[in-house]
């Protein structure tokens, strides 16, 4: 360890002020870094509640007297010999050094501004350097203290404070944001890592899947096949059936005439064609027309049953419908069985009815059945 002479350093106190815990370090050095007394400089560092003590000196300077006085150039440890004094808690200090004096100004144990002089300062010295430091009014001293020169100064083993240089603060602050670039590293690769076994994991799994999806395909190939030929099967059949199955129009003339309102109403024209049937009955004025719509929908064998508004014959309603399978529900069935009786009697007083022939029915799904009363 080499001991630096307060005649060759300079002081700054670096106050913290609002600066957070966490941030103080980069502070102080952006600080000092910005200070630089000298072309290169030397930095020793101690850390204080409220701030900061630095002491700069000139390297180069100190290496051409080392090498002078056949030293080390580059000793482990350097230190102004301010550090290696005994420190102070409050007020005004002007103590001796190895060369010189120096006034200090101490708060809490922080030495907050010092000065150096070659010989003892004056009283206008004194009070400049007081005023400089902020020391307040009340607490100033007229004259400085008086300095025996014979007296020795009495040198620390340590110094009173951690101290660190400005390179090694510089280096933990590397290591610091080397270490923050690891961690992120670290954080970005593990969920990457993570997601390459589970993509590999996906993988192998989808692959099972996949085996077991072409053994159970060739396992239910022939049921597959059976089904499709199945249901094409059944399309055909249903193509037939609606080829041969109409409705029977005596059985849907009876359907009609059991549903008309026993209001004196009678069919007056009957056409059929497919599954379309249109109807024109003969209504007595004081009837509603919709009353005849509601007669005919309620069982459920005609469909979107409406009236021609085409067709405004003065007492005559034109109504069409779609006729939803070949006979009526068996609810509807023995209505109009019983209802035969009425239905003939209503056909005899039609004027004509013209159907095709069960045998023509059944050879021509699209074949028109039309018939007419009076």
């Amino acid at each position: 360890m080499q001991r630096v002479a307060r005649g060759l350093c300079r002081f700054r106190w670096v106050p913290y002020g609002i600066v957070p815990p966490a941030e103080r370090k980069a502070y102080v050095r952006m600080q000092l870094l910005a200070w630089s007394p000298f072309e290169r400089s030397g930095y020793a560092v101690a850390d204080g509640r409220d701030g900061s003590m630095a002491f700069a000196w000139d390297q180069h300077a100190f290496e051409e007297r080392a090498r002078v006085a056949n030293l080390p150039v580059q000793p482990s440890r350097i230190l102004p010999e301010t550090l290696l004094l005994p420190a102070h808690d409050d007020g005004l200090v002007l103590r001796l050094c190895s060369t010189g004096l120096e006034g200090q100004v101490w708060r809490g144990r922080q030495l907050v501004a010092s000065r150096w002089w070659p010989q003892a300062p004056d009283a206008a010295a004194w009070m400049n350097f007081q005023r400089s430091a902020g020391v307040h009014a009340d607490a100033q001293q007229q004259m400085p203290p008086s300095i025996d020169p014979n007296e020795v100064p009495q040198w620390l083993n340590e110094p009173w404070a951690p101290v660190m240089t400005l390179s090694a603060m510089v280096e933990r602050a590397r290591l610091r944001r080397h270490a923050l670039l690891a961690g992120a590293l670290t954080a970005l690769l593990l969920p990457t890592l993570w997601l390459l076994h589970a993509n590999w994991v996906l993988a192998q799994e989808i692959d099972a899947l996949e085996s077991e999806r072409t053994k159970l395909a060739a396992e239910v190939e022939p049921i597959v096949t059976a089904r499709a030929q199945a249901v094409a099967a059944m399309a055909d059949l249903d193509t037939l059936r609606a080829e041969v199955m109409h409705p029977d129009t005596l059985q849907l003339l009876s359907y009609v005439a059991a549903r008309l309102p026993g209001d004196g109403s009678r069919l007056r024209n009957f056409e059929m064609d497919g599954s379309r049937l249109r109807l024109v009955l003969a209504v007595p004025a004081n009837t509603p027309r919709i009353a005849y719509v509601r007669a005919l929908e309620g069982d459920g064998w005609l469909h979107d049953l409406r009236e021609d508004t085409q067709d405004a014959t003065p007492g005559l309603v034109t109504l069409t419908a779609v006729i939803h399978g070949s006979s009526p529900p068996s609810a509807a069935n023995a209505a109009a069985t019983a209802a035969s009786g009425a239905a003939l009697l209503a056909l005899e007083t039609a004027s004509a009815v013209r159907s095709a022939a069960p045998a023509e029915l059944a050879a021509s799904a699209s074949g028109t059945v039309r018939g007419s009363g009076r």
